[in-house]
């Protein structure tokens, strides 16, 4: 897995430079629950919902080609922890588009899918994310453009224990944890 994601790095820090049509960027994403629903089984096999606010942060880069003059298309990875549990934490391997609606500056609307992969299987199975997002360029530092954003982020993690009641899930019937939240990011264009 490391060399993978070794690979994937290499790859992309070296697609980013050289060619004006591949552009890269990092993030940093904070994450504040606006609702959250976490479902359950009881010991009878019944459906149980509660209501579960939490937040999460996300270490993101992404590189992006530009198809037409105002859209990109890019892949994206991250490292996400989740505050539910101290064991979710996941890496997130996706896909997004982007939406160019200035010419002069580094202003865009995106669109981003990701499927997570998580580190600890004791918890958490998988977990998929769509997020929508606007973003400002800000300033230019170091060479680099700083960028701060906006984004709605819906996720649903299936999980292989209960986070509540911290018991293993001895049934077929998994619970899930499904939020709708609001991000704020910091990052840099490279």
């Amino acid at each position: 897995m490391k060399r993978f994601l070794l690979i994937l790095f290499v790859c992309s820090y070296s697609l980013g430079f050289g060619q004006s049509k591949w552009t890269s960027s990092a993030y940093l994403d904070l994450i504040s629950n606006s609702s959250g629903v976490y479902t359950y089984y009881d010991s009878q096999g019944k459906v149980k919902e509660t209501s579960l606010e939490k937040g999460a942060y996300e270490l993101v880069y992404n590189i992006d080609y530009k198809i037409f003059n105002k859209f990109t298309i890019g892949a994206l990875t991250s490292y996400n922890r989740y505050t539910v549990n101290s064991n979710t934490s996941s890496l997130k391997i996706g896909s997004g588009i982007k939406f160019f609606y200035t010419k002069d500056k580094y202003h865009y609307l995106t669109l981003q899918y990701g499927y997570s992969v998580p580190f600890d299987k004791k918890v958490l199975k998988e977990g998929h994310q769509i997020k929508i997002g606007q973003y400002f360029d800000i300033t230019q530092i170091l060479g680099m453009r700083l960028l701060i954003g906006l984004s709605y982020n819906y996720d649903f993690l299936y999980l292989n224990k209960d986070i509540l009641f911290g018991s293993r899930i001895e049934n077929n019937k998994k619970p899930s944890f499904k939020t709708n939240s609001i991000g704020i990011s910091l990052g840099v264009k490279f």
